[in-house]
């Protein structure tokens, strides 16, 4: 339970599920943030990396890939990227769990789509987007545990369903 005032920090790890267009995989990253904890209101300022991919088919019959190394017509391909988030959101502590939700912006970088065999189909350019999540968790002394979503805008769309641990130094 959050009583006082105090700024702490804190860093975290992720893993998920995730929805990158029209596919899906699995997501990880690493989290970190400060605090600035006002009675029962917590104030969160956080920054996250994290490597997202996805499974997917595409038609490939319909685009050129100079290289003729994926033959046309419906392949397996994979896409993944590199999401750099900063967020800030409030929340609510009620006995040991805590609530709440975060608005930010996220750079996508390294943005591609390849085959099995690791030949790349399409690069996106780096871009920013919009990004809204929340989750709710359970702290305990240095330790905590959360669930959430991230949705961030853009190319197709990115949702982001984990878990994360989160260490109080």
């Amino acid at each position: 339970m959050i009583t006082a005032f105090l700024i702490s920090p804190y860093i975290g790890l992720l893993a998920g599920m995730t929805q990158v267009a029209d596919g899906s995989g699995m997501g990880f990253g690493v989290e970190g943030g400060l605090s600035v904890n006002i009675a029962k209101a917590r104030f969160t300022a956080m920054v996250s990396y994290s490597k997202l991919s996805s499974e997917t088919t595409v038609d490939t019959s319909a685009q050129a890939f100079g290289g003729g190394y994926t033959p046309p017509g419906q392949v397996r391909a994979f896409r993944s990227l590199d999401a750099i988030d900063f967020a800030f959101g409030p929340s609510l502590a009620f006995g040991s769990a805590e609530a709440g939700f975060w608005l930010g912006t996220s750079l996508h970088t390294s943005d591609k789509l390849t085959d099995e065999a690791g030949y790349s189909l399409e690069e996106y350019p780096s871009r920013w987007v919009f990004l809204a999540g929340g989750g709710m968790g359970w702290n305990w002394q240095k330790f905590g545990l959360w669930l959430f979503v991230d949705r961030h805008t853009g190319e197709g769309g990115v949702w982001f369903f984990g878990g994360k641990v989160k260490l109080f130094p």
